[in-house]
């Protein structure tokens, strides 16, 4: 799957992303559907046949992953900035020591096991049984059952793996993103919040912009987002958060730069996971 999905999405949707109800008019003028068309002209120009066929093959998975319902807490054809929730946002704990973060982990795992279904925990038991010997199927598994499309399933197994390595960054940051993709970021915030502690990388910068966004946070979100393009100017999902935050705000041609730059700079960028679903949730969280 490529992450180019998120970065053409928005761009097929600026237009329609200024003009909503209940908010006050803005300056700039709305674009019309000829300056999209010259948008999508200007990124794709560079391209090859190979990559201009990625770009068609993107928005027909995009609109199977809408048909499937995997789009997040996108309820609308247009990707809005929900609300913002500020109690939910109070609400989030501050995690300053690993024994802290432990528990944390341990308060996810007894979530999971209250809430979820005891057919899900035991198929994700029984395939942690089965390959304990195997380190990187059991690390794989949360993002596996994902994009699967079994959340329950993937944030089980991504407790659960965390909780063995409590101090492997990658393993949490993916369940991170594993909890903001099933429609929890308010539980991923601690986990990326206490990550961005301990390490200052761009991945978990964008992660927690993402977490924030979903949240309606915007000035947290940009805070974030411009923190991972100052470490990595060519972030694919953070260029296009900031072209999301700039065309909500009615500011088109600066949302131009970086939607552009999102579709181009995303075909070239290696199919990672952590970055990939952290778009989901630009995809998704948005997204």
């Amino acid at each position: 799957m490529k992450k180019i999905l998120l970065a053409f999405s928005l761009l097929l949707l600026i237009a329609t992303s200024f003009a909503q109800p209940g908010k006050k008019p803005v300056k700039e003028k709305v674009p019309t559907q000829s300056e999209i068309d010259k948008m999508m002209n200007d990124a794709m120009k560079d391209l090859s046949a190979d990559e201009k066929k990625m770009v068609q093959e993107s928005i027909e998975a995009t609109g199977k992953m809408k048909e499937k319902g995997m789009v997040g807490n996108m309820n609308a054809d247009v990707p809005q900035i929900p609300k913002k929730q500020v109690q939910v946002l109070q609400s989030i704990p501050t995690l300053s020591s690993q024994q802290q973060y432990n528990a944390y982990l341990a308060s996810l795992l007894a979530t999971c096991k209250k809430n979820i279904a005891a057919s899900i925990l035991a198929e994700v038991d029984k395939f942690f049984s089965k390959n304990s010997s195997d380190p990187q199927a059991l690390a794989n598994s949360g993002p596996f059952l994902l994009l699967k499309q079994k959340p329950d399933a993937a944030v089980y197994a991504a407790v659960k793996i965390a909780i063995s390595k409590p101090t492997d960054i990658l393993l949490q940051d993916n369940l991170a993103v594993i909890l903001h993709q099933s429609g929890n970021p308010h539980k991923a915030l601690p986990v990326l919040i206490y990550l961005s502690k301990q390490i200052n990388h761009p991945v978990i910068l964008n992660n927690l912009a993402q977490s924030y966004l979903s949240l309606g946070d915007t000035s947290n979100a940009r805070k974030f987002f411009m923190a991972c393009l100052r470490m990595d100017p060519d972030h694919c999902e953070a260029n296009c958060g900031m072209g999301l935050l700039l065309s909500e705000a009615g500011k088109t041609h600066e949302a131009e730069a970086y939607i552009i730059k999102s579709l181009k700079k995303s075909i070239y960028e290696k199919n990672r996971f952590s970055s990939f679903t952290a778009n989901l949730s630009f995809l998704f969280c948005i997204f």
